[in-house]
């Protein structure tokens, strides 16, 4: 596995609502494939939103998320879980 680095944003459904891809070379299929084998493995957090940045470097997947679990009155009173994991690609 090459390489790379991305955030996304997935809706309540666990839909990709935005890709933002943090090199040029890497393909909007190739980041959706490494969200879908993230979903099956277990590895992403589901609730009203879901916020991660995954970093492929030498084999290594360092995966950072943010998990809305519960949406507030406010903007600023949702309730937000974050985690961080560090796994071989090969997990996946």
């Amino acid at each position: 596995m090459k390489d790379l680095q991305f955030e996304f944003t997935l809706d309540y459904d666990g839909e990709v609502e935005d890709l933002d891809i943090w090199d040029g070379d890497t393909t909007e299929v190739e980041c959706e494939g490494i969200i879908d084998k993230m979903k099956e493995k277990k590895v992403i957090g589901f609730g009203e939103r879901t916020e991660g940045v995954v970093k492929i470097r030498n084999g290594q997947v360092e995966y950072n998320e943010r998990v809305c679990m519960e949406l507030g009155e406010d903007w600023d009173s949702d309730n937000w879980t974050e985690e961080d994991s560090t796994f071989p690609y090969s997990d996946l």
